[in-house]
């Protein structure tokens, strides 16, 4: 999620969250 950064962001967080 780092090397996506910002576009990974709401990703990341509806996939964990």
């Amino acid at each position: 999620m780092v090397g996506a950064g910002v576009l990974s962001l709401p990703y990341a967080m509806s996939e964990l969250g």
